[in-house]
């Protein structure tokens, strides 16, 4: 008997053996990582070399890929990401907007949220020491990678988006709308491109609520993919070899 999951995925020669490309998507912490309990960066290192992925994907730009350029935010990058592209020699799909979308969504961003804090000043410092709270309370209460992957953290964070969009503004709403939509397109066409390979696709834990139930309704529509069940969701299996 050999395992066929890992951290509750299907095994890499599980998914060639069917010959459909399988997505795991799996949330990241960014800086947060240094202060999760039992999700540090050495723990996010460790799960990425379990799930011995054919392709990574990642939340980044391609020149910051090749460039293996430090994050500021995204230390993920830096301390657990760029130490296994040194040792693994994988593709990698830079799943961030290219030019010009990129630069035309972060400033409707950064115009929409400027525009708060010109016009309310106090709304504005409202809203972040919401934001620094909520993070607060959840790095308290995840114990594990399973509890920040779960529909509860999702609903959560949707919660703080929706919020985040009426105090903002459509444009802002809309951005963001584009620039997840724009990470699940090139993450289906990853996928439609490799068959029987495995993609792992990291993103910030804030887009998680949006990417899994777009791209679980790309890959019913694929015959090609699937999306792999979540951490908190999958239960480990075997599998009988000769």
């Amino acid at each position: 008997m050999s395992k066929a999951y890992v951290h509750g995925y299907a095994s890499r020669e599980a998914v060639r053996d069917a010959g459909v490309s399988t997505v795991v998507l799996l949330p990241t912490l960014h800086q947060f990582h240094s202060a999760a309990r039992n999700y540090g960066f050495s723990v996010l290192r460790q799960i990425i070399e379990d799930l011995r992925p054919d392709i990574l994907a990642v939340e980044l730009t391609e020149a910051d890929v090749l460039g293996r350029r430090p994050q500021r935010f995204k230390m993920e990058y830096q301390n657990s990401v760029y130490p296994y592209l040194d040792e693994h020699d994988i593709p990698v799909v830079a799943l961030e907007p290219v030019e010009p979308p990129f630069s035309e969504w972060v400033k409707q961003l950064e115009d929409a949220e400027n525009a708060l804090k010109e016009s309310s000043p106090q709304r504005y410092e409202e809203f972040q020491n919401y934001a620094l709270d909520l993070f607060s309370q959840l790095l308290q209460s995840w114990d594990s990678p399973a509890a920040v992957d779960s529909d509860r953290t999702d609903r959560i964070l949707e919660e703080k988006h929706a919020h985040q969009g009426r105090l903002f503004g459509s444009r802002y709403q809309d951005a963001w709308d584009r620039w997840n939509e724009y990470i699940a397109q090139s993450i289906g066409e990853t996928a439609n491109a490799h068959p029987g390979k495995r993609i792992v696709a990291l993103v910030g834990v804030e887009h998680n609520y949006w990417l899994r139930p777009w791209l679980a309704e790309m890959a019913r529509s694929s015959l090609k993919w699937s999306l792999a069940p979540r951490m908190s969701q999958a239960v480990p299996q075997a599998k009988s070899t000769s």
